[in-house]
């Protein structure tokens, strides 16, 4: 008899009875955390390769075109396709001013102004 008087107290329950909250409850705040984390994680990620993408388009393209481009071309071969270039020009327009103006002491000026348009 003693022993179920001691089964039925509250004091004596052994520990197999007591179910564990840990056991029983999953860490769930900690894996919502981790999958916030995550996510925005993944969109920073994802926000910086399409920055990176616009900003080589914008540079390749050369809407916006520093000294240090990656995608500037040589000064020698732009100069050198310029020269190709100019053997396949027919025609050459340019204005020319001329000015004479004569001095009090016998002196000629004479100013020349070529311009290509």
């Amino acid at each position: 008899m003693e022993d179920l008087n001691n089964q039925s107290s509250p004091n004596n329950l052994s520990q197999d009875n007591i179910p564990s909250q840990a056991s029983s409850t999953p860490p769930l705040p900690e894996k919502r955390k981790s999958t916030s984390v995550l996510k925005i994680l993944v969109v920073v990620i994802v926000l910086l390769l399409v920055g990176v993408g616009a900003f080589g388009a914008v540079l390749y393209t050369r809407v916006y075109d520093p000294a240090w481009s990656p995608f500037r071309p040589n000064p020698e071969q732009v100069l050198m396709q310029m020269m190709q270039n100019m053997q396949n020009v027919k025609t050459v327009s340019s204005q020319t001013k001329m000015s004479l103006s004569f001095d009090d002491s016998k002196k000629i000026n004479i100013d020349f102004l070529i311009a290509y348009p």
